[in-house]
């Protein structure tokens, strides 16, 4: 395996030379696991990111849904409201005809009994 090698001094350099790549790829292995490791925390982050709007997107339609429902209980209050209001005001208007045909009956009762 050494025979290659004339001298131990080019051995030696060879061995070095060996080394400081291997120091090398241990960097550039540490920069790239690093790099993983950040692109794992950014996943997750815009996981968490996305996770987060879709709650609150939820929360915004939960919240529209409930609008719309209060306003349609109101229009139906207030439709119910005013059917009421017109039932009373019919009844009172019925009985004002009623009182008013019944006055003058007995007006035109009293002029004939004058004749």
């Amino acid at each position: 395996m050494f025979r290659r090698f004339k001298s131990r001094e080019k051995l030696e350099k060879s061995i070095d030379e060996l080394n400081e790549e291997y120091d090398l790829l241990i960097d550039e292995l540490r920069r790239v696991k690093d790099y993983i490791a950040e692109l794992k925390q950014s996943g997750k982050m815009e996981n968490e990111a996305v996770s987060h709007i879709v709650t609150i997107k939820k929360a915004e339609l939960d919240l529209e849904h409930k609008e719309r429902n209060l306003d349609q209980e109101q229009e139906l209050f207030a439709l119910n409201t005013q059917n009421e209001y017109q039932k009373k005001l019919e009844a009172v208007l019925k009985q004002q005809v009623k009182d008013v045909k019944q006055m003058y009956t007995s007006v035109l009762d009293v002029l004939r009994d004058k004749k």
